[in-house]
């Protein structure tokens, strides 16, 4: 599996779509996460640039995408700069899930962490068991769980030096 990075601006109609994909697939199963709203290109667009969106790709076929940030002011504000790269919508396409490619993702990431001498990997995620025994299953510390605007966070971090 690959960690490729969006260079047209036609990949934030393709994030959009897949992230929808994924948001629909948790909707049908009582999961809900991100409306289509939040995952909508527009939305998109302006909570990220486009040098933070990637693809994972496996066998010359997309199957997931994630943003890559520097910076995370809002859930980590205490993160000193230059010192961490953050995960945020890491997502892979229902009809790839259950084969590993998270758990890969994950790698590729800690990997092009440590690759810019980045020492942490850091995310938020929902207050979810499942999310909880994949993160920690992975190697993520649980930081701490605290409340958001509206909603619960588990913040997790992990070394990325391999």
């Amino acid at each position: 599996m690959n960690l490729v990075q969006a260079t047209k601006d036609s990949d934030w109609v393709i994030a959009s779509d897949m992230l929808k994909a994924v948001a629909m697939k948790l909707k049908s199963s009582g999961s809900e996460l991100w409306t289509t709203n939040q995952v909508s290109t527009e939305r998109l667009k302006i909570d990220y640039s486009l040098s933070q969106l990637f693809f994972l790709e496996s066998e010359s076929t997309l199957i997931g995408v994630v943003f890559l940030m520097d910076s995370d002011p809002f859930f980590w504000p205490e993160a000193e700069n230059n010192s961490s790269l953050f995960i945020h919508k890491l997502a892979v396409l229902p009809e790839h899930c259950g084969k590993g490619y998270g758990g890969e993702a994950l790698n590729l990431i800690r990997g092009h962490a440590s690759d810019r001498s980045l020492p942490w990997v850091r995310l938020d995620c929902d207050d979810r068991e499942p999310l909880h025994k994949f993160y920690s299953r992975h190697g993520f510390c649980l930081v701490d769980i605290k409340r958001m605007e509206t909603y619960m966070v588990a913040r997790y971090q992990l070394q990325s030096n391999l």
